[in-house]
């Protein structure tokens, strides 16, 4: 592992002792970055029941950050979790994009403990989806409906980026 990579992964295994026996599995068992898939990335992506996102930050407190995994994630036509700061399935909720909410309880989005709150989510991974065809067409309606918020925030973005800058102004 590079240094900048190592530095990371102890970082995040710092505070996620409990979880020691999964990180250990893992590191043994998948390639890096992680791969536990024989089929092209596209196929298993497509292939998967929903979409388990690892957001690189997750830990600090009244800041939100995302990357573009989560942005990959939102245009797929499966339901999403998402591991990042707490807030962070809310504030994609308030900027329009479909969360899902009726397949997923995103309660853990809500928990302000990072531990407990990746407990939530691994929970969730448990709930059975019942899928048929007509939810299959359910779903690529809501792909479809975030990736033309994603188009439409494309096309708006600097003004988005402003509205963001003095949001943040007015809270400092």
């Amino acid at each position: 592992m590079t240094g900048n990579l190592k530095h990371f992964e102890e970082y995040y295994f710092a505070g996620n002792q409990i979880f020691e026996k999964e990180h250990t599995w893992a590191v043994a068992n998948l390639t890096f970055p992680y791969k536990n898939f024989t089929i092209p990335k596209v196929d298993a992506i497509i292939d998967s029941e929903r979409s388990l996102i690892f957001e690189t930050f997750f830990s600090e407190e009244n800041i939100i950050t995302f990357s573009h995994k989560t942005f990959q994630a939102l245009q797929l036509p499966r339901p999403v979790l998402i591991f990042g700061h707490k807030g962070i399935v809310n504030q994609f909720r308030d900027w329009g994009f479909d969360m899902y909410d009726d397949i997923i309880d995103h309660g853990y989005d809500l928990e302000p403990d990072f531990i407990l709150r990746q407990q939530l989510i691994l929970d969730q991974l448990t709930v059975d989806i019942n899928y048929t065809e007509e939810l299959l067409q359910n779903f690529e309606k809501r792909a479809i409906h975030n990736q033309n918020l994603l188009k439409q925030y494309k096309k708006e973005w600097p003004m988005f980026l402003e509205t963001i800058y003095e949001q943040i102004k007015g809270l400092a």
